[in-house]
């Protein structure tokens, strides 16, 4: 079966106006990855004319440039849109980080220099979009729960970048994700320093959405 692996399209930078749609395709063999660059949202997507990854990739736009995150090596490759096609500019490797996962869920683009993969509840490893370049590991602050444990609000959902900093949330659950505390906390990250600014008790429990209005509040 095939799976979009995205509600919406997005729109990258390129000669022309286009759009950019990743799709999966499990089968008895494994799971196929597709990204398609299309000048209009209109008609049906041709898959043999997509850009074909192993296993389960994941891709982002940022900045005008597409991101590639391959699970299989714990590579994300930086892509240029020129002429209508990709153009690979870049890789970096989080394979000596002890990351599972490099999915997009779990990275927030926090600024066009910045973004930050999540390694759990206990780090977050900062690189560079730009310059493809792993700046270093961020320690996040540690608080047990008995008989929970800590998770992180996936990024693409949960993160919010205001004003210089990122506010990552992280809850305690157990191992059947149905059960939470009744408090969460949010980590506030200077973005401009890669240090932890502080960190925000919530009286809430599993938070896991956030959002910001126009006027500047988190929710």
């Amino acid at each position: 079966c095939t799976e979009s692996t995205s509600d919406d399209s997005a729109a990258v930078a390129g000669d022309e106006p286009s759009y950019l749609l990743a799709s999966l395709v499990f089968g008895a063999e494994g799971t196929t990855s597709y990204v398609s660059l299309l000048d209009t949202l209109e008609g049906s997507v041709d898959l043999a004319t997509a850009y074909e990854f192993p296993g389960l990739s994941d891709a982002w736009v940022h900045e005008g440039a597409v991101y590639i995150a391959e699970t299989e090596t714990l590579t994300v490759t930086r892509y240029e849109v020129e002429g209508g096609a990709l153009v690979e500019n870049g890789v970096v490797s989080f394979a000596n980080y002890g990351l599972i996962d490099v999915a997009f869920w779990v990275n927030s683009f926090a600024s066009p220099t910045r973004a930050y993969y999540l390694n759990g509840a206990t780090e977050l490893i900062a690189w560079n979009p730009q310059t493809m370049e792993i700046e270093g590991a961020i320690p996040l602050p540690q608080k047990e729960r008995e008989g929970f444990m800590a998770f992180p609000g996936y990024a693409d959902r949960a993160a919010v970048v205001r004003d210089g900093k990122l506010y990552q949330p992280i809850y305690w659950t157990d191992d059947t994700y149905f059960q939470f505390t009744q408090d969460s906390r949010i980590v506030v990250v200077d973005i401009a320093t890669d240090t932890v600014e502080g960190v925000l008790d919530v009286p809430c429990p599993g938070v896991d959405y956030g959002a910001l209005d126009e006027d500047g509040t988190i929710w």
